[in-house]
């Protein structure tokens, strides 16, 4: 009888973030298990893939690309959970890159803000929220009075402290561990593009080279 075959046991990671001319190894892609330390070590250091320039902004390797390279280093028995391809998102550390990343971020800032102070005072001014705050101030105090600042400063302050805790976050801090409802939307937004790459990764500019 031939000598057994190693049970080897591979976790496929959903994505990564690798630079240009990295190289992708086993190990980057995979979390291994098997009962051989010195197999899993030699393992984690099989090379998939060296990223170049023209790769675009991410790529998409198959566990079948991996499979193929682990068992053309040995025979083993395989078993592998996950998902069917991990995404290699492909960044760039340059300083000028930063920069602009940067700027962009600022932009997105000072839009969001301007689109929501925009909406808020647009629906003040379709409810016609001043002259609710008018009856109420005279309701309390019987008096009239065109500027209810006793009622409109607690109100602004209450609007931005609502916010605070919607959203769950002071600047970097958080209030608690619960994720905020903008986080658990942008989370299910990047599964479903996730997906969508994984179906379709010939859109991805991806050119898998032999190694």
């Amino acid at each position: 009888m031939g000598q057994k075959k190693p049970d080897i046991y591979l976790q496929q990671k959903r994505k990564i973030q690798f630079k240009v001319d990295d190289v992708i190894r086993v190990g980057d892609l995979m979390d291994i298990v098997c009962e051989d330390e010195n197999l899993k070590r030699n393992l984690q250091i099989l090379k998939i893939y060296k990223i170049n320039e023209n790769d675009g902004n991410r790529l998409v390797i198959s566990k079948l690309k991996v499979m193929n390279v682990i068992l053309e280093y040995i025979e083993a028995d395989l078993r592998v959970y996950g998902p069917d391809s991990t995404i290699v998102e492909i960044g760039n550390s340059s300083s000028t890159s930063s920069f602009w990343k940067g700027v962009m971020v600022f932009c997105v800032y000072v839009l969001v803000f301007i689109g929501a102070a925009m909406a808020i005072m647009n629906f003040h001014e379709d409810v016609s929220l001043y002259k609710a705050h008018e009856h109420i101030y005279k309701m309390f105090t019987g008096r009239e009075n065109a500027r209810p600042l006793v009622i409109q400063i607690p109100y602004s302050i209450g609007i931005g402290v609502g916010m605070i805790v919607f959203f769950n976050h002071i600047y970097k801090k958080k209030i608690n561990d619960e994720p905020s409802p903008l986080e658990l939307e942008m989370d299910n937004y990047q599964t479903e593009v996730d997906d969508y790459i994984r179906m379709h990764p010939e859109e991805t500019n991806q050119k898998e080279n032999s190694r």
